[in-house]
């Protein structure tokens, strides 16, 4: 696709919008808020909105608030444009938004934090592993409990009381369990409850702004009521936690074809660009900073170099 159609697009879609956009296709790591501020300062000229068209596979609940926070900041009202992969992070960034537009392809994910694993560089398990394996143990010890003494009971012809077949139920079940309990770490289930908190405090405060989902109990489902992290939060789903969820139309949806890969599948180079088509100042042009670079997105081109956010 040749740039004068992306540039098209763009200015279509800024019009019908009267807003600014910014792609946002980077883990929500440390630099991404700095990134997305520094641009803003330095734009010649802002909207009093803004569309994000944001592309993410999660990352560090801080700076999703801090990038979140900026935007409401600068802008009246802030769309939040999820064409494609949005998880954890993302979806703490996406509370933040007066509106979603969530495309076909478009999904979120639950909101529970992400835990560094010990002695694994890069590698995180979620917070509430550790939640829910407590959960698992203590069903299945009153399980254990419950089946040995109506056990005992029963083969007992009733000559056992419920008292003692309690008793022996009970030290069956600890002699089995006990070994398995005493593999938690109390300090880790605390440090793991307390992170998991950073998810909650942050959705309340961005709520506060966007009025978008719809009270807390949305935001605890989001923390707590899916099975698994990977879990599918797509456009319908999205849609009975908050408020304002639209499909991708019109000129926005022009525009999301003609960035392809970028705003649908993370990419290797981060990215955190505003599209200014024709409008775009002398000194961006000098610097480079130009769509025209962005050549078919279904060869996955994407932005130029410059425009990266390295981590």
């Amino acid at each position: 696709m040749g740039s004068n159609q992306i540039l098209e697009a763009i200015e279509d879609c800024r019009a019908e919008y009267s807003a600014d956009i910014v792609v946002i296709n980077s883990p929500m790591e440390p630099g991404v808020d700095v990134e997305l501020r520094n641009q803003i300062q330095h734009r010649p000229r802002k909207a009093d909105n803004v569309i994000a068209i944001l592309t993410t596979e999660g990352g560090v609940a801080d700076v999703a608030y801090r990038s979140a926070r900026i935007l409401q900041a600068n802008y009246d009202q802030v769309s939040i444009c999820i064409p494609g992969w949005c998880k954890s992070a993302g979806t703490l960034f996406a509370i933040g938004g007066h509106e979603l537009l969530i495309g076909d392809r478009g999904e979120m994910g639950p909101l529970d934090v992400q835990i560094a694993v010990r002695d694994e560089i890069g590698d995180r398990n979620s917070g509430l592993i550790l939640q829910s394996a407590l959960e698992t143990m203590r069903e299945e010890a009153f399980s254990l409990f419950e089946n040995h003494m109506m056990s005992i009971k029963a083969k007992s012809g009733n000559l056992v009381t419920f008292r003692t077949a309690a008793d022996l139920a009970a030290q069956v079940t600890i002699g089995l369990m006990k070994p398995i309990f005493e593999q938690i770490d109390p300090i880790r289930l605390g440090d793991d409850a307390r992170s998991q908190k950073i998810g909650y405090h942050y959705g309340l405060r961005l709520n506060v702004h966007s009025k978008n989902l719809k009270g807390e109990e949305a935001l605890q489902q989001l923390l707590y009521g899916y099975p698994s992290h990977s879990f599918v939060v797509d456009r319908t789903e999205a849609s009975h936690l908050f408020r304002n969820v639209k499909p991708i139309e019109g000129t926005l949806h022009s525009l999301i074809e003609c960035l392809g890969d970028l705003a649908h599948t993370p990419q290797a180079n981060s990215a955190v660009v505003f599209l200014d088509g024709d409008e775009s100042d002398e000194e961006t042009a000098d610097e480079g900073e130009d769509l025209s670079e962005v050549d078919d997105p279904a060869e996955g081109n994407s932005l130029p170099p410059d425009t990266a956010v390295n981590d």
